[in-house]
């Protein structure tokens, strides 16, 4: 039997996180994180399947806008060898037709099952503006004080542009980022270009970093680096980073990190490494498609200080 989880089955849930996906997970450890990132009304986002009264797969999703028109997948897993109970939990989503749904942070046994339903995939870019050499990254000379920028713990969102897909309104991106429970995020506004940087202010290595989740506007062909750099110039932060996937390509003045160069992707628990973050999706309308590091449950604490 297939249904959404009810608050009468967490304790069970989290038993099945704990055995099946990984011994003292976040959400095992904080209620408050689980209910922020899936709870609605009197269940939660997440799909699952009983047999003879016991979870026997999961499969989670956050919707990005109200009406659960565009879904990213997050934890799935199954007991069942052959895994047809998850892949039951997927039809089941599908057959809600949504406009868009995608995967980011998948693996390369989900990767092929999607492909095989014909899912299209891609992966993130990393792409930066450092103003200090101790990043061990190319840096960016400019002499231009360009400040028509806006940097602020405060946004004022408005409906999200319906040009690219997955949509996000404006309830899903004031929960995301205003009311998040363990993370702080800022806004960095182009003024001129009509573009919001979403991230989180990050330090390692002894660098201030403005960690960018998410962007609001389209930044393709728009001359963003002069602005960036006299931004880190005037908030004193040693680098700009971000990962972003354009299905239309991307068309940047921003510098792409070579194989070479090393920026992290995540900091809680820190990890100093590169990360390929591979990524599919499926979509109902011929519109442009973009992830970033914010969207599906990325971007979230994976350890809690005790």
């Amino acid at each position: 039997m297939i249904s959404l989880l009810k608050e009468g089955d967490k304790p069970q849930f989290m038993d099945f996180l704990n055995s099946h996906w990984k011994r003292d997970h976040v959400f095992v450890k904080s209620e408050l994180l689980f209910d922020y990132q899936h709870k609605s009304g009197d269940e939660y986002n997440f799909l699952v399947t009983k047999r003879e009264d016991k979870i026997s797969s999961i499969l989670g999703f956050i919707p990005s806008d109200s009406k659960e028109n565009h879904i990213w997948l997050a934890i799935w897993k199954s007991k069942s060898e052959n895994g047809t109970d998850g892949i039951s939990l997927l039809f089941r989503l599908l057959k809600r037709k949504p406009i868009f749904i995608g995967a980011l942070g998948i693996s390369s046994k989900a990767k092929n099952l999607y492909k095989g339903l014909k899912w299209e995939s891609g992966k993130l870019s990393h792409y930066y503006l450092s103003s200090n050499k101790k990043s061990n990254l190319r840096v960016f000379n400019s002499n231009k004080r360009i400040e028509n920028f806006l940097f602020s713990s405060k946004h004022k969102f408005s409906q999200n542009q319906d040009w690219c897909l997955p949509k996000k309104d404006k309830y899903y991106l004031e929960k995301r980022y205003l009311k998040h429970p363990f993370f702080k995020y800022y806004f960095l506004t182009i003024l001129n270009n009509k573009i919001t940087f979403v991230g989180r202010v990050v330090e390692y290595n002894s660098l201030k970093v403005f960690h960018v989740v998410d962007v609001l506007g389209d930044l393709n062909g728009k001359k963003i680096s002069d602005s960036i750099s006299s931004f880190l110039k005037k908030e004193s932060f040693d680098l700009f980073e971000m990962l972003i996937f354009d299905s239309r390509g991307i068309d940047s003045d921003l510098m792409i990190k070579n194989k070479s160069e090393v920026i992290p992707t995540y900091f809680s628990p820190f990890e100093y490494r590169n990360i390929q973050i591979e990524l599919c999706y499926k979509k109902s309308k011929e519109l442009p498609v973009r992830f970033f590091l914010g969207d599906s449950d990325q971007d979230r604490p994976n350890q809690l200080n005790s």
